[in-house]
């Protein structure tokens, strides 16, 4: 299985455990930490992005947040 996984992403397990644990270790939160993460995601996998991309990542996760939010909140409302 793991071959598979390295096959596919080009990360091996040691890279998969190290992300996951910085996954774990983020406040996703924070903007900066957020960044960092991209970052280091990109870095893992040898394909770098954009500040650009980097940029529209961001708002989506903003944007996502707030749907999520919302959703939450009108959830509540109507139990």
């Amino acid at each position: 299985m793991f071959d598979e996984i390295e096959k596919r992403t080009g990360l091996t397990v040691n890279d998969l455990v190290k992300m996951m644990e910085f996954f774990k270790q983020t406040d996703f939160q924070k903007e900066q930490e957020l960044r960092a993460f991209i970052r280091k995601v990109s870095q893992t996998a040898k394909k770098p992005i954009s500040k650009k991309t980097e940029n529209l990542i961001i708002q989506t996760y903003e944007s996502f947040q707030n749907d999520s939010k919302m959703y939450n909140s009108r959830k509540r409302r109507n139990s």
